[in-house]
């Protein structure tokens, strides 16, 4: 397996206890667009925004990102990203790193540390 390994962030906006919280703004800047900093200031070779909103998509790519539309018909964050992996037709021993959408300050290096347990794609799509 190599080193390298993408992000795929799962971006909803149908949250119950807070609506369109991908789009929140904290001091200033919407919620998704620190994490877009945060995916791209790691060792990751690829990033990816998986959101089942227009909105989401829209303001994503106007961040920079590179953004998949996903079903909105996913019970977890888990299952956005295997269809993201799926769509984007990553080679099937690639890692992934599930990178939550709600965790901004996350430091980078414990992103960067992940690629020693990290999910392959074809443990994710593997179930059905």
């Amino acid at each position: 397996m190599t080193d390298s390994f993408v992000i795929i962030v799962p971006a909803r906006a149908g949250s119950t206890r807070l609506p369109n919280k991908p789009l929140a703004m904290i001091n200033g800047r919407t919620l998704i667009s620190r994490i877009i900093d945060l995916a791209n200031s790691s060792n990751a070779s690829n990033v990816y925004i998986a959101t089942d909103s227009d909105e989401i998509k829209d303001h994503c790519e106007s961040c920079g990102a590179n953004v998949v539309m996903t079903s909105s018909n996913h019970i977890s964050g888990m299952d956005r990203i295997a269809e993201a992996a799926r769509i984007l037709n990553l080679n099937l021993d690639t890692p992934i790193v599930n990178l939550q959408g709600d965790e901004p300050f996350m430091p980078v290096q414990i992103i960067n540390q992940l690629k020693h347990s990290i999910l392959l794609i074809k443990e994710l799509i593997s179930t059905p």
